[in-house]
């Protein structure tokens, strides 16, 4: 009888052993699982934050535009204004980070003809409205 007592305590703890290994590995699943859901749950949340911004940066620069539309009347295009302000602004940056000479293109001609509008632009308002 022992022989067979130490036997069945060998399956037993085979089985037991086998059941806890299963047990393991499903836990194991669930939480790869679980982590995988949470993060593809924070990628699509990052990505409509990321629209969503988009949007509005889009709206308030559409609300921009019809600002300058308006403020220009017909003296002068927006598209043109906003060139001309892209324009200095990548001057600026480049002014600052320039440690070598910088060719401009014969064309700047062009957008720098349209800072001239801005600079009436500028002018008219400033002076306020005329009685």
């Amino acid at each position: 009888m022992t022989a067979e007592r130490s036997r069945r305590a060998v399956v037993t703890t085979a089985e037991g052993e086998k059941s806890a290994a299963i047990l393991r590995a499903e836990g194991d699943k669930q939480s790869r699982i679980v982590s995988a859901e949470g993060a593809k749950q924070a990628a699509i949340l990052g990505a409509e934050g990321q629209a969503e911004a988009r949007l509005k940066v889009a709206q308030t620069e559409a609300l921009a535009i019809t600002a300058i539309t308006q403020a220009l009347g017909k003296s002068e295009s927006p598209a043109s204004y906003l060139i001309a302000q892209k324009y200095l602004e990548s001057l600026i940056q480049i002014a600052n980070n320039a440690d070598k000479t910088v060719f401009l293109p014969y064309e700047a001609s062009g957008a720098l003809g349209s800072l001239g509008g801005m600079k009436e632009l500028l002018s008219a308002t400033s002076a306020g409205p005329k009685a």
